[in-house]
């Protein structure tokens, strides 16, 4: 099935205040395989709430981790630049973005979000849209 993929999160990324970091997580999520936005975000249900269940539960489980995040970023006493506080939006975005490994395995792969990491940190239409500090940031 395409999907219309940064569709999915416009509302989230809308969020991130630098446009070259909110473009560059758009191309993130476009990179996202297929399957991110179809199963659901426990491939037995044992780990997650029942709204992240059923077909595009990764997706429901994944906005209501980033709702959640950004809510806490927007106290006043947290200490992360504006940019640092984008990444990490980003990056809750894409996280679980190989949940189920490369290629697709019937279970979530124990170490998804260093799959995730590491598949977006190497994709080529990526390279150079991030400052090296925001990279260092990013990745590190």
């Amino acid at each position: 099935m395409s999907y219309n993929k940064k569709n999915v999160f416009k509302h989230e990324l809308l969020r991130l205040k630098n446009e070259k970091i909110r473009e560059y997580f758009e191309k993130a999520v476009e990179l996202l395989p297929d399957y991110f936005f179809e199963i659901p975000a426990s491939s037995t249900g044992k780990y997650h709430p029942e709204y992240a269940t059923g077909p595009g539960g990764l997706v429901r489980h994944t906005k209501a981790f980033f709702h959640i995040l950004a809510d806490l970023l927007d106290l006043e006493f947290i200490p992360f630049s504006d940019d640092e506080k984008d990444i990490m939006l980003g990056a809750a975005l894409v996280h679980d973005g190989c949940k189920s490994g490369i290629p697709k395995q019937a279970y979530s792969a124990a170490d998804h979000p260093l799959i995730a990491a590491e598949y977006l940190k190497n994709a080529e239409g990526l390279k150079g849209m991030l400052s090296e500090e925001q990279e260092q940031f990013c990745y590190n």
